[in-house]
């Protein structure tokens, strides 16, 4: 609904639920529809990343959706600021390591920037507004 009105912005919902606690679309219709789509890119937000390089969703059934995501598309991105990395939490939906990259905010510890790095995770380091 933020984009509705802006000129030359079109927005694609996969349908299914949201939750007052997230924006996120999830369940069995969001599921069904992203089986149908592919993407050039897409953009992940993770609730959490370890310095393994693991990726973690906080309500488990969230995951689902985003798996499905990742197998649409052709490139993945994990987003994830600064407050989200170094921490675990739920739900584990995959590694860094198998994506294209983590981007961050400026405000992330550099040395935990440098093990994603040493983990062969391309970090992209996004200004901080």
């Amino acid at each position: 609904a933020e984009f509705q009105h802006e000129p030359g912005v079109d927005v694609l919902l996969t349908g299914g639920y949201i939750r007052s606690a997230s924006p996120d679309l999830t369940g069995s219709l969001a599921e069904a529809n992203l089986e149908l789509l592919r993407a050039e890119i897409a953009f992940l937000g993770a609730d959490a990343v370890d310095n393994r390089g693991n990726v973690f969703t906080d309500p488990p059934d969230n995951s689902a959706v985003l798996l499905k995501m990742i197998a649409s598309a052709q490139r993945v991105y994990v987003i994830a600021d600064h407050t989200k990395l170094g921490i675990t939490a739920l739900r584990c939906f995959g590694k860094l390591a198998e994506w294209t990259g983590l981007i961050t905010d400026e405000a992330s510890d550099p040395e935990f920037v440098g093990q994603l790095r040493e983990l062969g995770t391309n970090v992209i380091i996004a200004p901080f507004e």
